[in-house]
């Protein structure tokens, strides 16, 4: 038997686990990586949820590292380069919840420019613009 706790997966850790093998085992499949900068927004959001802003912050940087990547190997992606726009403005919110709004607003003009070019062709990416302008 074990220790309570101890080798348990609590609810909703597990599918993040298994990403985080399958973006290690395959670290050029860009969809394993996505996965894992999606499950690792996901959980950022709810620790700046709790108000627990410093894992936020940590987690979406490390989100926003993976989606960088992902963009990098292809440029044309559309979607990838909202997705990195999108970290960047995710990292805007909680940078700005703990008074760091120099950090904050970098973050939210980094996401405008990125998805302006974007705009023209994406109306996700207009509205998320947008949202972001409304944080400088």
């Amino acid at each position: 038997h074990l220790a309570p706790g101890v080798g348990r997966v609590q609810p909703g850790e597990l599918l993040p686990q298994l990403d985080e093998k399958r973006a290690r085992r395959f670290p050029d499949d860009m969809n394993a990586q996505n996965d894992l900068a999606i499950d690792l927004g996901a959980i950022a959001t709810s620790h700046a949820d709790r108000e627990d802003y410093a894992e936020a912050i940590r987690l979406y940087e490390r989100s926003l590292v993976i989606r960088r990547r992902i963009s990098d190997a292809d440029p044309a992606n559309v979607y990838a380069r909202s997705r990195v726009a999108y970290g960047h403005y995710a990292l805007a919110l909680p940078y700005a919840a703990t008074g760091q709004d120099a950090l904050g607003q970098q973050h939210a003009r980094r996401a405008i420019e990125l998805y302006e070019p974007l705009t023209a062709i994406d109306s996700g990416s207009r509205m998320a613009s947008r949202q972001a302008s409304s944080m400088c």
